[in-house]
């Protein structure tokens, strides 16, 4: 069972967060998607980022951000695909509600077999961080690499494994809804050390938990050569400009909890 299956109500709610869009959505938009395809079209339209393409978005939980490739970045064609059977069930149910041509599957990236029609982009949020091991990592992102056609671009966002101990136990995380906790030996994480993060619904007083796995730069940065990736960027969270607090989230940023990446066949 995915760990998502006993917690993808409660998922779905701390998709609200307000961090969501004013940081991560920002960073993955701005400073992911927008640089990469302005270079090869300086007068490309938001609305029409993705126009012509078909978008693979790996770990689309309950759709929240396959829907915004579609609908908001002008993709073509959108699949989303997930292990847990309780987020694709949320995501069909939106797409049955709101129809927009997405189509959902289960299905561990892991084993993702390759199309016969490649994908000229991929998205994945918070995919990569659950790999235990470099041989699962390697598994995904090679299994990425053979959905995505030559020459294209994988775009990720995972938990910031390139943070030091300050991001990691630090109570400023609190204000936002969320912890993140590591037993830090000498101040430092290993290779397949547990990560654990608990999200909070202050509302109500509830919360949950879920474990993701610390992996080096090192590895992902060695993991994406060998699986054929000819470019590798980390891309830093960073805050709406435009945000009328944004020295609300100057912990978070200094203190980041995710970080993005860029990778090109």
């Amino acid at each position: 069972m995915a760990q998502y299956d006993n917690c993808a109500a409660d998922y779905v709610l701390a998709k609200k967060d307000s961090f969501r869009v004013d940081v991560e959505y920002f960073t993955f938009l701005h400073r992911m998607l927008l640089p990469v395809f302005q270079q090869q079209n300086a007068n490309v339209q938001q609305d029409q980022l993705l126009a012509g393409k078909r978008v693979l978005d790996l770990a689309c939980g309950d759709g929240h951000y396959t829907r915004k490739l579609k609908e908001h970045l002008g993709a073509s064609e959108v699949v989303g695909v997930d292990i847990s059977q309780a987020m694709i069930d949320i995501a069909r149910a939106k797409e049955q509600a709101q129809p927009l041509g997405i189509i959902y599957e289960v299905a561990d990236v892991q084993s993702l077999s390759s199309p016969a029609v490649k994908y000229d982009v991929i998205t994945a949020f918070y995919l990569l961080n659950f790999a235990r091991t470099n041989e699962e990592l390697k598994r995904m992102v090679t299994a990425t690499s053979n959905n995505l056609a030559d020459g294209q671009t994988f775009f990720a966002i995972i938990t910031n494994v390139c943070g030091d101990e300050s991001t990691y136990n630090n109570e400023k995380h609190r204000k936002y809804a969320f912890m993140r906790e590591a037993k830090l030996k000498n101040g430092f994480l290993s290779d397949g050390d547990e990560v654990k993060y608990t999200h909070f619904n202050d509302r109500d007083k509830t919360s949950f938990s879920y474990i993701t796995y610390y992996l080096s730069p090192k590895t992902y940065e060695q993991v994406f050569k060998e699986a054929g990736f000819k470019t590798f960027q980390w891309v830093p969270f960073e805050s709406d400009p435009k945000v009328e607090d944004r020295a609300f989230y100057d912990d978070f940023v200094q203190y980041a909890p995710a970080i993005g990446i860029i990778a090109s066949k």
